[in-house]
């Protein structure tokens, strides 16, 4: 609820409301943030499913990919969620951090895949976000 306060009232007075105030602020920050992490852990994710197919073997192997396509989409999905405000979001970011710490351990397997490696990081920086988010509701 606004007041008609003018900010240099508003900033002297050390009410509650100016403290949820900030902390509606924090977690706007920590949203936009979260909601960047998602989008390049999507967008890495799709990147690296041609360059799996390519290596052929383990990379390719049906499991790993679909676990790619899965994150990429949930990612997505969450993003979307939390820009929209939507009331279901702290339960997809919850869904979505699980399934990015999965496929960053995937990702993980292939040792000396420098590919690989940056995609677990990004994951792994996505799923710390989303879980931050999902307590945060």
């Amino acid at each position: 609820m606004q007041t008609n306060q003018s900010p240099k009232t508003e900033e002297k007075n050390s009410s509650p409301k100016y403290s949820d105030a900030n902390r509606s602020t924090n977690q706007d920050s920590s949203m936009q943030d979260c909601i960047e992490l998602c989008y390049d852990c999507s967008t890495s994710c799709l990147q690296l499913i041609p360059y799996c197919l390519k290596q052929g073997e383990d990379h390719a192997e049906a499991a790993h990919i679909l676990l790619l396509q899965n994150c990429a989409e949930i990612c997505r999905t969450s993003a979307n969620l939390m820009i929209s405000n939507s009331p279901f979001s702290a339960d997809i970011c919850k869904i979505c951090a699980d399934i990015c710490k999965q496929c960053a351990d995937d990702c993980e397997k292939f040792d000396g895949d420098l590919k690989m490696k940056r995609c677990a990081d990004v994951c792994r920086k996505c799923a710390d976000s989303c879980q931050s988010m999902a307590k945060m509701s």
